[in-house]
Parts: structure tokens; sequence; C-alpha cells
């Protein structure tokens, strides 16, 4: 669907607060308080799993809440992005590439899936993330993941395995920009 042919209100923001809307770093925030990106990274591959298998999600101390508090936090984090995407501003989130150097020797995790322009940048990420796709349809199909693997079903028609890769994919580049927006607006101004 071209992005002229999505109705305004498909595109809105939903899920977070009006003082997440109003900063979206509160969510960036918020991601990295629950866990820190590996955790993230763990989470999605496990989901993934459950989306593709013919098994029901389940986690042994949470059970299927956990789930459903992932793809809450995913969807809002998504959403904070696009925010962040369409926002005019910068701040501190724009560095030199002496700084990323001097970064990648700070930082515990770097990186690796993000080209240069967007370790510099990492708002340009989010052009790449939302370029062909939209909020709209990033919510409905990490909702398809969600009941894709809540049920334990026989082959799944409707989630092709390119968008799940593709999904996924960028799922991992949104988690490593927001690792070093993170980094850059939150942790060094503590």
């Amino acid at each position: 669907m071209k992005k002229a042919d999505r109705l305004p209100w498909e595109s809105s923001i939903k899920q977070l607060k009006y003082r997440e809307v109003v900063n979206p770093l509160l969510v960036i925030n918020e991601i990295f308080v629950v866990d820190w990106v590996y955790g993230h990274k763990k989470k999605l591959k496990k989901w993934r799993y459950f989306v593709t298998h013919d098994k029901s999600y389940c986690d042994k101390n949470h059970g299927a809440g956990s789930l459903l508090f992932t793809y809450d936090l995913n969807i809002r984090l998504l959403e904070s992005c696009y925010l962040l995407y369409h926002a005019d501003t910068t701040g501190n989130i724009v560095i030199t590439a002496t700084e990323v150097e001097k970064e990648k020797l700070e930082l515990d995790w770097y990186p690796k899936n993000l080209t240069k322009k967007e370790l510099l940048n990492p708002l340009k990420t989010m052009r790449d993330v939302f370029k062909k796709t939209g909020i709209d349809q990033y919510r409905d199909q990490l909702h398809e993941w969600l009941y894709a693997a809540l049920y334990v079903k026989g082959g799944n028609d409707e989630l092709h395995y390119k968008e799940i890769r593709k999904v996924h994919r960028m799922m991992l580049k949104v988690y490593s920009a927001v690792w070093l927006i993170y980094h850059r607006t939150v942790v060094k101004h503590q």
C-alpha cells in the first residue's frame, strides 16, 4: 500500500501516552530500563521462532503474558521512532566520525548492522525503516506475529517468510539505532 493510499488515522500514534508523544525519548529510555539490546534481540528471535514453527509461545516464568509485554513494548518503540523520524530535530543524536570511533571504545556493545551514515545519525535508520513500510503496516504485521505465536497451527498462509525476515531485520536495525540514541541523549546527560 502506498503512503498516499493510507487513511490518515492508520498512520496515527495509537499506543503512546501524551507525555511520550511529546517526548518519544521516554520510550527509548524505558526500553533500556527493561532490558538491554541483547535481551531485546533475544526476545525478538524467540518470538519469530514461534511465529514460524508449529508451537505455541509460553515463557516458563511468565507464560504468554511476556509475549504480550514484548509486543506492546515494540509497538510503542516503533511509534516513538516514527515520531523521531518525522521530527525536525536531531539534538545530540548526530555525531562526527571521530566521535563514532571514540563511542565504539566506550560502549560495551556497538551496532554492526548500521551503515556509516546511520552510525553518524541513527535517525537515518528510521528513514530506511519507514521508507516503504508505514507504521500501520508494522503494527499489523506484529499483530499477526502475536496471534501466530500464541496459536498452535499448521502452515500459516497469512505470514510469508520473506515478510517475517524483513520485519525481523528492520526491528534489529531499530534496536541498534535506538541504542545509539539512548546513549547520546539519555546516558550522556545523566
